[in-house]
């Protein structure tokens, strides 16, 4: 049975501002970079990778969170594209590739059991290694199928 070639995705549930920790951090990947998102009260901050969260400001709610934290991850360079579900407080995650090599876990190291994380999962193809057969250029780790239906 053929299965046809998907990107892995991802969801990020976000606490509110009020539960969340200087500490707390939560590592994504896309099979070929990892980063380590991290958490901050300094207005002055200048770390992409660092969310600024304010646990006194009731607006900073779940859904303000996972606009921050969906637009840091947009913004990492991971071959992963964060967008918000709404006004929810959920931050949907797809692999930009058809790969199952952007299968892999978000390592979360939040204290809040109010934010979670699931995924990455659902990605197929994106792994054959050359001389084996495909049907389109996502089947192939090179990304490249030859005229013969070949990974390159």
């Amino acid at each position: 049975m053929f299965t046809p070639a998907s990107a892995a995705t991802g969801l990020i549930f976000a606490a509110a501002a009020k539960d969340m920790k200087v500490t707390d951090t939560f590592t994504v990947r896309d099979g070929a970079t990892m980063k380590t998102f991290g958490f901050t009260t300094n207005t002055n901050n200048t770390d992409p990778l660092k969310i600024i969260f304010d646990p006194m400001d009731a607006t900073d709610t779940n859904n303000q969170m996972a606009i921050k934290i969906g637009v840091a991850i947009s913004a990492s360079g991971l071959h992963i594209l964060a967008a918000q579900l709404g006004v929810t407080g959920i931050v949907n995650l797809t692999h930009t590739l058809a790969t199952s090599q952007g299968d892999l876990d978000i390592a979360d190291n939040v204290s809040t059991s109010n934010f979670a994380v699931f995924g990455m999962t659902g990605g197929h193809a994106g792994d054959c290694g050359a001389g084996v057969g495909c049907m389109q250029n996502n089947d192939c780790a090179s990304h490249v199928c030859k005229v013969d239906h070949t990974c390159q």
